[in-house]
C-alpha cells in the first residue's frame, strides 16, 4: 500500500510538472504556410498549414522527419489517412458499460489535402508557468505502475465551472516514464476547462514534459498533427447531470513498428510523437493515470469544480466517470491494470471523491470530481 501511495505521489508531481514553466508557443500561425483559413460553427478560426509546415517541424531533431503513413500521396488531391502501423489487439471493442451514453464530437476541420488545422489565438502560452501557482492542485485519479504501451480509457465529458482566471479543471490521460528532476517525460491528453482560452468551453489539448520544458499543443515542437481535428478546440456536447452522458475514448500507445507514440481519439489518428524525441519514454512508459485535475490560483480558498461538479458518490447520471481503463502490455495487447499494482485515489476527499472503483470485463472504472468551492482544507 505504501508503495501505491507514493506512486499516486509521484504520479501527482509529475502532473504538476507537465503543466508548469517552459516556453511560451511562438509560433504565429501567418509564419507558417497557411494555404486557407476555415471558420467553424461556433466561430473559431482554424488556419490551414501545409503538414510538412506545421510547428512540429521547427524541432531541430524533425529536420529530416518523413510523416510516418501507409500511403501519402502529398502532391496529389487525395491524400490517404495517416494511421500507425497496427493498432494494439482488441481496440476498437464493444464495450458493455456504453448504455445511455454518446460520443461527444471533435469536429472535423475540412482542411484541403496536404494541410492540418490550427486553431488561431490558441491561448496555451497563458497557461501556469510559475510552479508555485499550482502547488496544491489535487487530482481524483486510478494510477497504476507497470511496463507500460500505451493506454485506454474512455470519459465522461463535462463542463465543471471555473471561477477565477487561471483556474484550470480537467479530464486527461497521462504515460510517464521517469521521476519530477529526474528525467522525467510524460504525455497525455484530455479535456480542458478554463477562462485562460477566452471561454469557460471544455477544449481538446495535448501535453507533453521532457527535460523540464512542458508544453501543450502545437507549443510542444515535435508533435506531429495529421489528423483534420484542431488542437486546442471545443468539444460539443457535454454530458448532462441525470440526463445524457457524453464520452470520449482515448487512447495513446506506441507503435510497435516504428516505436512512436500514437494519440488516438475515438477511431481517429490525432499526430504522434516520434519516438527519437524521448529518452525514457523512448522504449515504453513505467506510469500511467486517468482522471480529474485541478489546480490554479483560488485553489486553496475555492477551488473550481472537478468532473460534473458533483460528489463521485452520486453515481450514475450524475458524477463524472472513467471507464475501459486498460494499458497496453508488450505484446501490443490492451489488457487488465494489475490490481496489485493500481490504486485509485484523491488528493483532498472533503473536496474531490472517488467512488465505485473496481474492474470488469471492460477494464477499471470508478466515478470521480466534486463541487470544490469552499471544502475545507
Amino acid at each position: 500500500m505504501n508503495k501505491l501511495l507514493e506512486l499516486g505521489a509521484c504520479i501527482f508531481l509529475s502532473y504538476l510538472v507537465l503543466t508548469t514553466g517552459g516556453p511560451p508557443y511562438q509560433g504565429n500561425v501567418k509564419n507558417y504556410a497557411t494555404k486557407t483559413t476555415i471558420v467553424n460553427e461556433f466561430g473559431e478560426v482554424f488556419d490551414c498549414v501545409d503538414i510538412y509546415r506545421q510547428p512540429a517541424f521547427d524541432h531541430p531533431l524533425m529536420k529530416n522527419h518523413v510523416l510516418q503513413a501507409l500511403s501519402l500521396c502529398y502532391s496529389s488531391s487525395k491524400m490517404k489517412q495517416m494511421k500507425p502501423s497496427s493498432y494494439p489487439k482488441g481496440f476498437p471493442f464493444k464495450y458493455s458499460s456504453a448504455t445511455n451514453t454518446t460520443k461527444a464530437q471533435l469536429g472535423r476541420i475540412p482542411c484541403p489535402a496536404g494541410t492540418i488545422p490550427v486553431l488561431r489565438n490558441n491561448s496555451v502560452e497563458h497557461l501556469p508557468q510559475d510552479f508555485s501557482t499550482i502547488l496544491g492542485g489535487q487530482l481524483a485519479i486510478i494510477a497504476t505502475t507497470d511496463k507500460i504501451y500505451g493506454a485506454h480509457a474512455s470519459f465522461s465529458i463535462w463542463k465543471p465551472e471555473v471561477k477565477g482566471y487561471g483556474d484550470i479543471s480537467a479530464t486527461v490521460m497521462n504515460v510517464l516514464n521517469g521521476r519530477p528532476g529526474e528525467g522525467l517525460e510524460g504525455i497525455g491528453a484530455g479535456s480542458l476547462v478554463s477562462s485562460i482560452f477566452g471561454d469557460r468551453f471544455a477544449r481538446f489539448h495535448v501535453w507533453r514534459e521532457m527535460q523540464n520544458k512542458p508544453c501543450f499543443d502545437l507549443q510542444c515542437k515535435g508533435f506531429v498533427q495529421v489528423g483534420k481535428f484542431g488542437l486546442g478546440q471545443k468539444i460539443t456536447p457535454v454530458s448532462v447531470y441525470k440526463g445524457i452522458q457524453v464520452a470520449l475514448t482515448f487512447l495513446l500507445f506506441q507503435d510497435p513498428k516504428t516505436k512512436d507514440w500514437w494519440l488516438v481519439v475515438d477511431d481517429k489518428p490525432i499526430g504522434y510523437w516520434p519516438s527519437f524525441l524521448f529518452t525514457n519514454l523512448q522504449e515504453r512508459a513505467s506510469m500511467a493515470s486517468f482522471g480529474g485535475y485541478v489546480w490554479g490560483p483560488t485553489i486553496k480558498k475555492q477551488p473550481p469544480e472537478m468532473g460534473s461538479g458533483h460528489s463521485a458518490a452520486e453515481g450514475e447520471l450524475r458524477a463524472a466517470y472513467a471507464r475501459n481503463v486498460k494499458i497496453v502490455n508488450i505484446e501490443n495487447l490492451l489488457t487488465d491494470l494489475d490490481r496489485e499494482r493500481t490504486t485509485c485515489q484523491a488528493s483532498k476527499p472533503r473536496c474531490y471523491s472517488v467512488d465505485a472503483f473496481d474492474y470488469n470485463s471492460d477494464g477499471a472504472h470508478m466515478f470521480y470530481g466534486g463541487p470544490g468551492g469552499r471544502c475545507e482544507y
